[in-house]
């Protein structure tokens, strides 16, 4: 239905906006009524409107052909940020050859110096890269050795150091012509193409100390070891960024060492990084530093005890430190733990707890089978506070703590053992005001249809939102809705179903046309569809509904404004909504 409403708005709007001035910069974009009456539509609602469609290219690029405002628009919006999410070896080969044509004469130049056969590009109408505000630096690294190859050919592969002049040449021209990086990425995965990322070095670049100034958001992540290579080469991106800017919010770094008590000049490195900042509102680390650092690193978090709103940390280690730094911080309320990819975590905090509640609204734990006692400290010090609960670990212990110190939550997402239900049943859902409940359960045997029965007598009257990461047939799902006594679902969310989707919908509408409370329908990809674009999802989604819709047609005033969009993975994490990367992909 949402893409319907798209194009109906979309069409209506380009018939408006075909007699707007060539003076694009007008605050206001003026048609005429057919009243031969002057209507006035501001720009701001077009942008807001292009705005809704940032995560969907193929749905910008067409609005790109409608008139010259709308392609100055979707053209900032698609060039903030060309290396991200895309395939190198394809739309980033396209992104560097537009960048190559914004290069001046003597800049062309010199990679025609460098052996490089620069194709004949016009000079173009629109400022590319005065447009990009999100740098991801690798991405950019690997757009330009895949557009080296396909200017050379695959038998002629380039080399480091050629792939380094280039991407400095094309780099540093960014660097000058953008008005300053909001966000900067540097999100090193493992590689096919084997590029030496210690040569690449960003501080080098002519520029950039300006193009850093406004720098809002830093992520580093690398999958490579550190060695002296790296090492060195990772200093001075931290160092540079220290002295380029104070105005960093939001900061995640994730390296790793062999051994932690080696190279120890990163931890001061990233501990001045920390530091230098003035008020940071989200720290993500993982436990890289040696022990004999701890403290350098949390005194360092603890500089901003004042603004910090969302701290992650990847490994736990020095516990009793962390809970001097926890108990200071007066504004932070979204708390985040998980294991250490070596899963060498430290749970030991010894006899040194806060005194007083923590004031943390929002638990994340991704934690599996591990000793769950300081997770029930932390739920114990929490108290009143805690309104969102979600983790991999949840056993009758937590479930215990949680009806003894946190009756205020309402939100829980939680991995569930279906022996645990009950339990569950009479101790939370019998208890707690939830209004959001996900429910995931481990691989194996799936909730029966008596539990489901359970499960749906307990749901309690203000719960809205309930989500379902287990198997479950279509008949147990219509089976389940039927015998909800109490909620009033608004959304349901189902996140693997793999087969039979209008079967399920079709389940849905039958709750939403008895209980006339359901608007909306969430379905994950999974399997087949899970190649899909946002664009081609969505359009495959709004197809199984309407013919779920075909069984009612007729015979019920069933609900025409019931909405179906997309599920995502359930993470047990927050960090996606702060940085609006996935941190799994560099976990190993």
């Amino acid at each position: 239905m949402f893409f319907i409403y798209r194009i109906i708005i979309t069409f209506f709007l380009s018939i408006f906006l075909r007699l707007v001035p060539l003076n694009y910069r007008n605050r206001l974009l003026v048609f005429v009524h057919p009243r031969n009456q002057p209507r006035q539509i501001p720009v701001d609602c077009l942008i807001e409107i292009l705005e809704h469609l940032r995560n969907d290219t193929s749905a910008l690029h067409s609005c790109i052909l409608v008139n010259r405002i709308w392609c100055l628009f979707a053209v900032r919006i698609l060039w903030r940020s060309p290396f991200e999410h895309v395939n190198s070896e394809k739309y980033g080969s396209l992104a560097i050859r537009t960048y190559i044509s914004c290069l001046s004469d003597q800049e062309k130049q010199k990679l025609i110096n460098n052996g490089i056969e620069i194709p004949n590009l016009n000079q173009p109408y629109l400022d590319y890269p005065g447009f990009l505000q999100s740098f991801d630096y690798y991405g950019f690294i690997s757009s330009v050795h895949s557009w080296l190859i396909e200017i050379m050919g695959e038998d002629d592969i380039p080399d480091d150091e050629l792939i380094k002049d280039t991407a400095q040449i094309i780099g540093e021209m960014i660097c000058r012509r953008s008005p300053g990086f909001k966000e900067l990425k540097y999100l090193r995965k493992e590689s096919t193409n084997m590029i030496n990322m210690t040569l690449m070095d960003l501080s080098n670049y002519n520029g950039v100390i300006d193009a850093l100034s406004k720098l809002q958001r830093f992520e580093f992540r690398s999958s490579n070891h550190a060695d002296d290579d790296f090492t060195r080469n990772w200093i001075k991106l931290f160092t540079k960024i220290s002295t380029s800017t104070r105005n960093l919010q939001h900061i995640t770094i994730c390296l790793s060492k062999n051994n932690r008590d080696t190279f120890k000049e990163l931890d001061h490195s990233i501990s001045d990084l920390i530091r230098s900042q003035s008020r940071l509102q989200s720290i993500s680390v993982n436990s890289f530093w040696s022990v004999t650092n701890s403290s350098l690193i949390y005194d360092a978090i603890l500089f901003h005890s004042r603004s910090l709103n969302y701290l992650r940390l990847q490994g736990l280690s020095d516990l009793p430190l962390l809970f001097q730094v926890l108990n200071s911080c007066e504004n932070l309320e979204i708390l985040e733990f998980t294991r250490s990819w070596k899963k060498d975590d430290d749970f030991y905090h010894g006899n040194i707890i806060p005194s007083t509640s923590l004031k943390i609204k929002h638990l994340y734990y991704y934690f599996i089978d591990d000793s769950v006692d300081f997770l029930n400290t932390i739920l114990k010090i929490s108290k009143n506070n805690l309104k969102t609960f979600s983790s991999k670990q949840f056993n009758p212990s937590v479930i215990t703590t949680i009806r003894n110190y946190c009756p205020n939550i309402t939100h829980l997402c939680v991995k569930l053992r279906p022996s645990d239900l009950l339990l569950f049943n009479e101790q939370l859902l019998n208890t707690l005001q939830l209004e959001h409940l996900t429910i995931q359960t481990p691989y194996g045997p799936p909730l029966s249809k008596d539990q489901l029965y359970q499960l749906a007598l307990a749901l309690p009257q203000s719960c809205k939102y309930f989500g379902i990461d287990f198997e479950i047939g279509y008949a147990h799902l219509d089976h389940f809705l039927r015998h909800i006594r109490y909620a009033k679902l608004e959304i349901l969310a189902l996140h693997s179903i793999s087969d039979n989707h209008v079967k399920y919908l079709e389940s849905a509408i039958a709750y939403a046309i008895g209980f006339k409370s359901l608007n909306e329908v969430k379905l994950q990809k999974v399997n087949h569809n899970s190649d899909l674009t946002d664009s081609q999802y969505k359009k495959w989604l709004n197809e199984q509904l309407l013919l779920a819709f075909k069984r009612f047609d007729g015979k019920y005033d069933y609900p025409h404004d019931l909405k179906i969009s997309e599920a995502k993975p359930i993470s047990f994490s927050y960090h996606e909504t702060v940085f609006k990367s996935k941190i799994i992909n560099f976990t190993t």
